[in-house]
């Protein structure tokens, strides 16, 4: 981190800790409803030390944060519909005819002998690049996430090599077209009019009208 202090305050501001408000919540609900139902006993107060502290709690949902990454719906379909304003409306992060490339690709590197160290690399890649967002709030972030595009893009193109068929292959590239008009229609026109407070659109305007 930076040494500025402002740089330390927004970085506090970001990170998951012991003080979110989320794992404290949950912690204060779970200690209390454990002592609604052990009375005190000696069996209750030992479930709730072992169970019911920031350590666990922190842990679970750091977890819960890191899964949300790979989300087929975050990745394939809408985004995270809690950040629209890096959302491409109706489209995930990713392409949907790239969710069974990637699968074929994950595939592979299990199956595949040649170059399986490559590929191992990338998929520890993909799985590191899933921290970032993990620790930090608004999880799953499209931005802070950006890292896990290269390697969920060799693991399509992998997918595809494995692809003998040359009409399976014709139909993949179709759909891959397909889903790019799709997309490109998506940003081009719908970004502009679908609730467009969320995006940058009319700050031109507004600046020029100042």
């Amino acid at each position: 981190l930076s040494l500025d202090p402002r740089s330390r305050v927004r970085a506090g501001g970001l990170m998951v800790g012991f003080d979110n408000t989320e794992v404290k919540d949950v912690l204060q609900s779970q200690i209390w409803e454990m002592g609604m139902v052990s009375k005190g006993s000696l069996l209750g107060i030992s479930f709730s030390r072992i169970f019911d502290n920031k350590v666990f709690h922190l842990g679970v949902n750091l977890l819960g944060r890191y899964l949300q990454n790979f989300d087929p719906n975050y990745l394939f379909l809408r985004g995270n519909p809690n950040l629209p304003w890096y959302n491409v409306v109706g489209t995930g992060v990713l392409g949907l005819i790239l969710l069974p490339l990637v699968v074929l690709g994950l595939a592979s590197v299990v199956k595949e002998k040649k170059g399986r160290m490559l590929w191992i690399l990338v998929t520890g890649w993909l799985l590191v690049s899933a921290l970032p967002s993990a620790l930090t709030v608004e999880t799953p972030n499209q931005i802070r996430g950006l890292s896990a595009w290269p390697p969920f893009l060799m693991l399509s193109i992998m997918g595809l090599y494995r692809i003998r068929s040359k009409w399976l292959l014709l139909l993949v590239s179709l759909l891959i077209f397909v889903n790019s008009v799709y997309t490109l229609k998506q940003f081009f026109i719908h970004r502009e009019y679908h609730r467009p407070w969320y995006s940058d659109q009319g700050m031109r305007e507004v600046v020029s009208y100042v």
